[in-house]
């Protein structure tokens, strides 16, 4: 058991099982838009760069854009494939930081458009699923390479723009001198994601002195530029100061910032409500309709994805039902009428014959099959979610992995001439992991204990011998080292999962109940997906316990 390990089929095969059982009132679309996003996923060749589709198009490309919505949906079906995301995502970028819009098989790529800021948002989100310190390790020196040129390439005259139509969030309101709602929330919320990350794997040495100086900047720049108090919303403005005359969904974004002020948050919140349940339940418009508009305004599955994460951030159930309502009622209906999902909620404008939108498929994962979950250790033949198996790391991680098992041999040939070095440590901990993700798991329980007796006080070696006896059956010792993972004022909440599930494989049901029940009364601001994983072990431990008492009445 491991917040990185899977032990059920890969995707492609588990996907099979997961579309023969959709749930809920909306079974046929849920199942459509979870064939439509298997059938974009191709299985990993080389360093990932074929793994996802945007379309049927020959090119095949994948584009970056879509980033954020997949993680979160995927992360509900099968985070390995959000794993895979991510890191074809940060596999992509150029030396200086550049990560382009979009990318295909071949290589080709966008010069000059960049991908929106939400890769350190994705990363997190991942991460949320499961803490792999391997992960981490690839992850938080590429974003922070990456945060610090965008952070560059937006910044003009004290504010921050779009460099060009083709990435700016909502093309068509394109100004090269316009500082725009939207991309200073998405520049906060990740450097907030990032710094976020560094701090819960210890690794504040890779946040450099200016991503402060420019996270106090996009936040002065978005309360106090973009802000306008009078009318209580958040407006695009020029570099100069005057506002645009029209609203578009970009002001809406802030609500995805953690940290907005509860004053803004607020009245940001009811013109979304009333925004919401006067558009015909479509969702958002990209832009305010007048009269004069020679098109209607759009309604992009992909946009409204990043609205319904921001609703979901300020936990406001009125407002999140509004809208979750109206968008699920939208993509219904559009559904019903064509055997198909939507790229775009305003069925006008979407035309017959097309395939269904992977973006549409997203977005319905997210609204009507959040409780689809596949974290950590299976039970056999309960309702806990099956762990998937990990695919194909690719040609890269297994260059790296045959260099420190090299590296190590030699290391370790002098290991017992003298005390452990840092070096030392971490050269074992990478063997040991080796070990483990190859099913040794044994082995990987042997050299842990090495590293403790050198280490007795670390929670961390404590916690990977932990995972190491769970999957070779040693439950009871497994318990034994969890414990001393927890042992700390405020335990982490991925410890107390894993405790609770060793506790239940050895039918301590009342022991393991009260520690998902900690969870819940805890983490569930900070982690709610491991909340709401405890509030299903909860149940099924309560049915289960309900199912014996009546097997034992007379």
């Amino acid at each position: 058991m491991n917040d990185r390990e899977s032990t059920s089929p890969p995707p492609t095969e588990r996907g099979k099982e997961i579309l023969a059982q959709p749930q809920g009132a909306n079974e046929p679309l849920v199942s459509a838009a979870r064939k439509t996003l298997y059938e974009a996923l191709r299985e990993p060749e080389g360093v990932l760069r074929s793994r996802w589709s945007e379309s049927d198009d020959p090119a095949r490309a994948f584009s970056i854009n879509e980033l954020f919505p997949l993680t979160l949906a995927w992360c509900a079906q099968d985070v390995t494939v959000a794993q895979d995301l991510i890191r074809e995502a940060l596999n992509q970028m150029k030396p200086n930081g550049f990560v382009p819009a979009w990318v295909q098989p071949d290589g080709r790529h966008s010069e000059d458009a960049m991908a929106w800021p939400t890769l350190a948002m994705c990363a997190q989100r991942v991460m949320d699923h499961g803490d792999d310190p391997t992960l981490a390790a690839f992850l938080l020196p590429r974003l922070e390479t990456y945060l610090a040129h965008a952070l560059e390439r937006f910044e003009r005259h004290g504010g921050y723009a779009w460099k060009s139509p083709e990435e700016a969030f909502i093309p068509e309101t394109f100004d090269e001198e316009l500082g725009t709602v939207d991309l200073c929330t998405l520049l906060l919320c990740e450097i907030d994601a990032f710094l976020e990350l560094t701090e819960r794997h210890e690794r504040t040495d890779l946040v450099p002195a200016f991503l402060h100086r420019h996270r106090n900047q996009v936040r002065s720049h978005l309360n106090d530029h973009l802000w306008h108090q009078d009318e209580g919303l958040f407006r695009d403005c020029y570099i100069n100061g005057a506002p645009i005359k029209r609203t578009t969904l970009s002001g809406f974004l802030p609500l995805l910032w953690r940290n907005l002020d509860e004053a803004r948050q607020q009245r940001t919140l009811k013109r979304l409500h009333h925004a919401a349940g006067n558009r015909h339940q479509k969702g958002i418009g990209l832009w305010e309709q007048w009269d004069s508009d020679p098109h209607p305004t759009r309604y992009p599955a992909l946009h409204q994805a990043f609205l319904v994460e921001a609703v979901r951030t300020t936990k406001d159930e009125k407002v999140q039902r509004v809208l979750e309502n109206g968008l699920s009622e939208a993509l219904s209906d559009a559904f019903t009428a064509r055997q198909r999902i939507p790229d775009d909620l305003s069925a006008a404008q979407e035309s017959d014959g097309k395939a269904s939108s992977p973006r549409g498929g997203a977005l319905v994962i997210m609204l009507l099959a959040p409780a689809v979950r596949h974290e950590e250790v299976a039970v056999e033949g309960s309702a806990f979610a099956q762990w998937l198996e990990r695919h194909r790391l690719g040609l890269i991680t297994v260059v790296v992995s045959l260099l420190v098992l090299v590296l190590g041999g030699v290391i370790l040939s002098y290991q017992f001439k003298r005390g452990p070095t840092a070096v030392d440590m971490e050269t074992k901990i990478g063997l040991a992991q080796m070990h483990y993700t190859g099913g040794r798991y044994s082995e990987a329980a042997a050299l842990y204990e090495e590293l403790i007796e050198a280490e007795p006080t670390s929670l961390r070696l404590h916690f990977l011998k932990a995972n190491a006896l769970y999957r070779d059956g040693r439950y009871a010792e497994a318990e034994e080292h969890y414990r001393m993972a927890a042992d700390e004022d405020r335990p982490s909440p991925r410890i107390l999962r894993n405790l609770a599930i060793a506790l239940y494989r050895q039918d301590k049901f009342q022991e393991a109940a009260t520690y998902f029940q900690q969870i819940i009364d805890e983490y569930s601001q900070r982690y709610p997906v491991l909340a709401d994983q405890a509030a299903t072990a909860l149940e099924i431990i309560e049915n289960r316990t309900h199912a014996g008492e009546k097997s034992h009445t007379p």
